[in-house]
């Protein structure tokens, strides 16, 4: 937050290294629509195929540093919200969302304190990453 408060031209990069940094939706299946081998795989028309899209976000061979976060990365072309024809309709809300809350904590000089890594507990669904406890204080009060 503080390198951000310092460079808010960054929200728009941030905003993308966050939703690829931790995807919300680490697997999602679908259907092959044709055969084809693909790695020495053979793959019918039909099959459920699992794609791997938090796999895919932390791939070495795309992203330098994939565990790292880089809140200037670029290109950071992430697959949090699927590609082409697939694309997720909630994206840009979503990325908007995102951006909106980054730069009202910028703005009101919001200070942020998370719990304890102990405090923290995760959804235990394995297709979808998000929390189920986050103990967090917001402090709004200003500092100067």
């Amino acid at each position: 937050m503080d390198r951000l408060a310092s460079e808010p031209e960054l929200v728009p990069t941030a905003v993308e290294e966050f939703l690829r940094h931790s995807s919300p939706i680490e697997i999602f299946g679908r259907n092959a629509s044709h055969d084809l081998c693909l790695h020495g795989r053979d793959i019918r028309r039909g099959d459920i195929v699992a794609l791997g899209f938090g796999a895919a976000n932390r791939d070495p061979s795309v992203f330098d540093a994939p565990d790292e976060m880089r809140l200037d990365r670029s290109p950071n072309k992430h697959l949090t919200f699927g590609a082409g024809p697939h694309l997720c309709a909630g994206a840009g809300v979503a990325r908007m969302e995102m951006a909106v809350t980054l730069e009202t904590l910028i703005e009101t000089g919001a200070r942020l304190a998370p719990g304890s890594e102990q405090e923290l507990r995760w959804k235990t669904r394995g297709d979808r990453r998000g929390l189920a406890r986050l103990p967090l204080t917001i402090d709004t009060r200003k500092t100067n």
